[in-house]
């Protein structure tokens, strides 16, 4: 298949998993991040560690085990120490007695806990442990854990303060798994399904908890909402492995720990060779999925071009998130020139996001639907000399799966943009070998 004779940058993160481009288009991309301790899914739906400085292509962690593009995050840490090892002396178990489990976890190791039940009547057979770590109202957090069934196929996980009594949700452990009952507290539950009876359950609190001390709980359910039950007397209820107390909108990738809180820094993934580039016309593409769904208000970008790294002011063209909406973004140094919005899907779906800048002329769509036409602004002619994919501008860090980039050296013409933004146009090839300054921005707000 022919490539579009416009077209001068193509990466197709989730097809060829390598920050090459296609066919030549571009320059290869660089990665920066900061110590390991960054996990991702490789094509057999197992965990893997990513080593430092390296790009990580992720997958779907279950059959077809789905290539899911370049995994991209923001800076995060895991508060929960002992994460992988429930058997330790950090996690204590009122009620329910423990011992390893033989099942083999998501990233190959066979360092789970059984959660065993006693012949206890009316009891809460759970696993806890105190973070260290103090809720500050107005900030988000979120608790995650890898659950899989034994003789319980439900579950409840908590987070913050004794008992049910604060943020809590319960977890259907079969098929595809489900949420069930949320409490009153909780501002969302998601459930994920991995392979080989895997699931990672997730429940955030409302911002506006708060209190002294984080604590975060598993608990077997014998149905939904119904945490306190008589136990057979050494059923092992569940299995449990790696849990993550995060400050943060959503939960990310796993980042294991043992006596100490660990972080795994942010991916910068970039390039500073910008010849493909057209400062005073051109058409940006993305496909890209985040990870911070419902609508939260967070900035985020999924590509810019500044005109240097660490400059936040001039943006030539950009595509950033923001709550429930896709920016197409361009601006100067004296401010913004265009700066167009369409919704976009925000329950964690593919979006697709085209846009188009030229004298006057400035043009977004996502998904099929088009932003307004502004059609006032001079695109500066100041040259650029810095490109970032899932950062690089005044929109924050992306977080989550950018599958596909593509830069256009011309002004494409509406339909085509609408066609691009529908997933109807795909560039396939084998993999070859004065003025104000304008930038170009693509990301999440």
């Amino acid at each position: 298949m022919s490539l579009d004779a416009d077209l001068t940058l193509l990466y197709k993160f989730a097809d060829n998993k390598s920050l090459v481009p296609v066919a030549g288009l571009g320059p290869t991309l660089g990665c920066v991040r900061a110590l390991a301790s960054a996990t991702y899914f490789d094509s057999s739906g197992v965990m893997q560690m990513a080593s430092a400085d390296t790009a990580r292509f992720d997958h779907l962690p279950v059959s077809p085990f789905t290539s899911l593009g370049l995994l991209h995050e923001e800076t995060s840490t895991n508060k929960t120490i002992q994460s992988g090892d429930f058997g330790n002396a950090a996690w204590t178990w009122p009620v329910a007695t423990h011992a390893a489990s033989a099942e083999t976890c998501p990233d190959g190791s066979t360092d789970a806990e059984k959660l065993i039940e006693t012949g206890a009547t009316s009891s809460q057979f759970r696993v806890q442990t105190t973070t260290g770590m103090s809720a500050v109202t107005g900030v988000p957090y979120v608790w995650s854990v890898y659950i899989k069934p034994g003789t319980r196929t439900w579950c409840a996980i908590q987070f913050n303060g004794a008992g049910l009594g604060t943020a809590y949700s319960y977890f259907n452990l079969t098929g595809d798994g489900a949420v069930g009952f949320e409490g009153a507290n909780v501002e969302f539950s998601q459930i994920e399904k991995l392979a080989n009876g895997w699931y990672r359950c997730i429940v955030a609190p409302i911002n506006s908890l708060s209190t002294a001390t984080i604590k975060c709980y598993v608990y077997a359910a014998s149905a939904d909402n119904t945490a306190v039950y008589d136990g057979v007397n050494n059923d092992v209820a569940l299995h449990i492995w790696g849990g993550q107390c995060e400050q943060f909108d959503n939960a990310t990738s796993y980042i294991p720990t043992t006596t100490v809180a660990v972080t795994r820094n942010s991916d910068v993934v970039s390039t500073s060779t910008m010849g493909w580039h057209d400062q005073l016309t051109g058409t940006y593409y993305a496909e890209y999925t985040s990870k911070i769904t419902e609508g939260v208000a967070k900035n985020q970008t999924v590509l810019a071009s500044p005109v240097a790294l660490g400059d936040t002011t001039p943006m030539a063209a950009a595509i950033y998130l923001l709550s429930s909406n896709a920016h197409w973004h361009v601006k100067d140094a004296s401010g913004d020139i265009a700066d167009a919005t369409a919704a976009m899907n925000i329950d964690g779906t593919l979006n697709r996001s085209s846009g188009a800048y030229s004298l006057n002329d400035f043009q977004g769509y996502v998904n099929g639907a088009a932003s307004a036409h502004d059609t006032a602004g001079t695109p500066a002619n100041t040259a650029h000399a810095y490109f970032a994919v899932g950062s690089g501008g005044a929109g924050g860090i992306f977080t989550g799966h950018i599958k596909e980039v593509r830069f256009y050296d011309v002004r494409k013409i509406d339909t085509f943009l609408a066609d691009l933004s529908n997933g109807l146009i795909d560039e396939s090839a084998p993999i070859g070998g004065g003025s104000e300054p304008l930038i170009i921005f693509i990301g999440l707000q």
